[in-house]
């Protein structure tokens, strides 16, 4: 399996690659899955342990379980007593190579490839709701740790190397039996900014959890992040009429393009504020920026989208209904019409309007996957950098279509997602000159 540089992170908090630890279609479909499981922990420490390369505490209590446990089925345990056939392929898996904590989330979830196949495809779970109830039935209690003798890790280097203190016979004690997960949960953060290789340094922000300043305080929680659904009638794709409504913060934002006239095109308004707080605005280089989302995609199929960075102020005051353009203040710079050569500003007077230019610097293309699935993205840097001179007159932020030709709808976890692993996030990282 390969493994990432000692204090480096990953799409997983763990540093631990996603695909090879999840469970496959195909796998279950012929019985025999050969490979450790990854799963999330609701509770984790500052440490982790190899193959693992991260630590990123949550919920830290005594006893709670570091980032590389390994943690296999006994053997005690009768896989031959679950009903579907699917359960007992993976019961036998976690017997012989056992789970692996990868990052923070729900406790006890392991992840599977997502696919519409899991529900639909009798050749792979005969009865997805017998499936289920097989599952649940493997407790927490039913693990044991495995120690493999790698160094527990205190730090990110691995400079130091306590002796392991022993794990209760469960990571999560009180926790309940394994559930599936299609996706992987994005990755929970350590409190504080991490130093990381080469002496760089990292943010990461989600509402509802704690970090670090720069003054070294620490707000309870981060609550700065707001967001929104622009919906629009459209008479046409590219041509959204007046009848714009703007719902702010929501547990779910909608992506749709309106495909005729009449239906309604939704795009997402996405915001983190006073980053300032968090990233030093002097004598610093910002070397990446990583916004991760969890979608949910009904189709069968991925779907293109597409996203603008923008920092300049687009909401003023929180508010919801009828006509919000001119308090979200969002400018683009496109050919002037009268001088080819020289950009002019364009205003957004109507909430969620793609502006009419191929020339938008900060424009970025993603990919959304079928199913439910966390996906990271990786921001242009030099849309970021301009915003650390302007402290909280303005906001670094985001507007998030599905691109030509897709229909949608697709569903954007919100900053006020029940989930918190499933919420906004924003990771930046910096080096101090």
């Amino acid at each position: 399996m390969p493994q990432r540089r000692l204090g480096w992170t990953s799409g997983d908090a763990a540093g631990l690659p996603i695909a090879p630890l999840l469970v496959r279609v195909e796998e279950v479909r012929a019985g025999l899955i050969e490979h450790a499981i990854r799963f999330t922990a609701s509770h984790s420490r500052t440490a982790y342990a190899r193959p693992a390369s991260h630590f990123a505490p949550y919920n830290e209590i005594p006893n709670a379980p570091w980032m590389g446990l390994q943690a296999r089925l006994k053997a005690s345990f009768r896989c031959a007593g679950l009903v579907t056939t699917a359960a007992r392929t993976i019961c036998t898996a976690m017997k012989k190579y056992g789970l692996i904590l990868a990052d923070n989330g729900s406790p006890w979830y392991f992840g599977g490839e997502a696919s519409p196949l899991w529900e639909t495809d009798t050749g792979v779970i005969s009865n997805f709701d017998q499936f289920q109830t097989d599952i649940r039935s493997i407790k927490g209690s039913n693990f044991e740790v495995v120690d493999n003798g790698a160094c527990l890790c205190t730090n990110d280097g691995c400079t130091t190397c306590p002796d392991t203190p022993p794990p209760s016979t469960s990571p999560n004690p009180s926790s309940p039996s394994p559930g599936t997960s299609p996706n992987p949960p994005s990755p929970s953060p350590s409190l504080s900014p991490s130093p990381k290789p080469g002496g760089s340094t990292e943010v990461f922000l989600r509402r509802g959890l704690a970090a670090a300043k720069v003054d070294g305080s620490s707000d309870p929680a981060y609550d700065q992040v707001v967001d929104a659904v622009i919906s629009n009638a459209a008479a046409s794709p590219a041509a959204p009429n007046g009848n714009t409504t703007f719902w702010p913060e929501s547990q779910a934002l909608t992506l749709q393009e309106a495909p005729s006239a009449g239906a309604y095109t939704s795009r997402a308004l996405l915001r983190f504020g006073l980053i300032d707080l968090y990233v030093p605005k002097k004598k610093t280089t910002l070397l990446s920026a990583e916004l991760t989302l969890t979608f949910i995609n009904p189709a069968a199929s991925p779907v293109a989208a597409q996203g603008l960075v923008n920092t300049q102020a687009w909401l003023g005051t929180r508010i919801s209904g009828l006509d919000a353009s001119r308090q979200l203040g969002w400018t683009v710079r496109q050919p002037a019409a009268s001088n080819p050569g020289r950009r002019a500003p364009q205003k957004w007077s109507v909430p969620g309007v793609w502006p009419k230019s191929n020339r938008v610097a900060s424009l970025f293309t993603f990919t959304i996957p079928a199913g439910v699935t966390t996906v990271t993205i990786p921001l242009p840097v030099a849309k970021i950098k301009p915003w650390q001179s302007i402290k909280n007159r303005s906001n670094f932020g985001v507007l998030i279509r599905l691109a030509a030709g897709e229909a949608g709808p697709v569903t954007v976890v919100g900053s006020l997602g029940a989930d918190v692993a499933s919420r906004p996030s924003l990771r930046i990282t910096w080096v101090t000159k």
